[in-house]
């Protein structure tokens, strides 16, 4: 059975503080951008298997959030041969969440392949198990997101105004979760309340006044080729709203008409456009 993982974006990412655990509590919108994902198989099989083609992943196969995944669940259910494959297309390192998404589709698939009954609460117990970011991918819509990054408050009604389009644009430059915090400013100031997009409309002013980034600021600092993608791709429709998304390095650009992505048409970037 194939699986899509998809990437998300952040509407700003404040940081509020430290906590005593030592994690840093957040604030964000999290919106998901469906068109835009890795491929899972998982099947049944009389004895395990686990391929990764496509992108390159650093690492061993036993750090891969699918493969975890697959351990969490055999904690406590059986489930007996499975073969698993990963086709790896979302740029890593991006603030996409393209690994947390892997890793909680890995669980969902496991639940429906093997018809193993968890609950979506279940399920989304066991992806925080995995990281942050991963229990969103549960139920994959839009949401209000604190805490660590595990607590997710759904969105009710419409969160967007219409026929809205995104493109998202990575420069290929890594920037680590230790770079990402070492360049945060936890004396900025933000606004206190945190509007939903359709409540604020096109008003993009708005949206940059609101969706503030925290991360954004240190990694243009650290990473020149951030800045000046923000810079280039506000310069294609400076009515729009830009922004890195995560701790970075993607960039995306939320308007009303799609926008010429030609210019970055090259090695040196990982491009998408289409309708969120």
């Amino acid at each position: 059975m194939l699986f899509y993982p998809n990437v998300k974006i952040n509407l700003g990412l404040r940081v509020l503080g430290k906590r005593a655990d030592g994690y840093h509590s957040l604030s964000s919108i999290f919106l998901p951008v469906k068109g835009l994902s890795d491929i899972l198989e998982v099947v049944p099989g009389a004895e395990d298997s686990f391929k990764i083609t496509g992108l390159a992943i650093e690492g061993s196969v036993e750090n891969n959030l699918v493969f975890k995944a697959l351990q969490i669940i055999r904690a406590e259910k059986e489930t007996g041969g499975c073969h698993i494959h990963l086709h790896k297309i979302l740029p890593m390192g991006a603030g996409l969440g393209g690994g947390s998404a892997d890793g909680a589709f890995a669980l969902l698939a496991l639940n429906q392949v093997f018809e193993l009954g968890y609950s979506v609460a279940e399920l989304e117990e066991k992806a925080a198990l995995l990281g942050s970011d991963c229990p969103f991918f549960i139920t994959n819509t839009p949401a209000r997101v604190g805490g660590r990054g595990e607590v997710i408050e759904p969105i009710e009604g419409k969160a967007l105004p219409e026929n809205l389009w995104i493109s998202i644009v990575h420069p290929k430059v890594h920037i680590s979760t230790k770079e990402a915090f070492a360049g945060l400013d936890l004396n900025r100031t933000f606004p206190t309340n945190y509007p939903l997009p359709i409540e604020l409309g096109y008003d993009w002013q708005a949206w940059s006044h609101y969706y503030q980034n925290h991360f954004q600021e240190g990694a243009c600092k650290s990473k020149p080729s951030v800045q000046q993608l923000i810079n280039d791709l506000k310069l294609l429709n400076p009515e729009s709203f830009t922004a890195m998304t995560g701790s970075g390095s993607a960039c995306y650009q939320i308007s009303t008409e799609p926008i010429d992505l030609t210019q970055f048409k090259s090695e040196n970037y990982f491009t998408w456009q289409g309708k969120l």
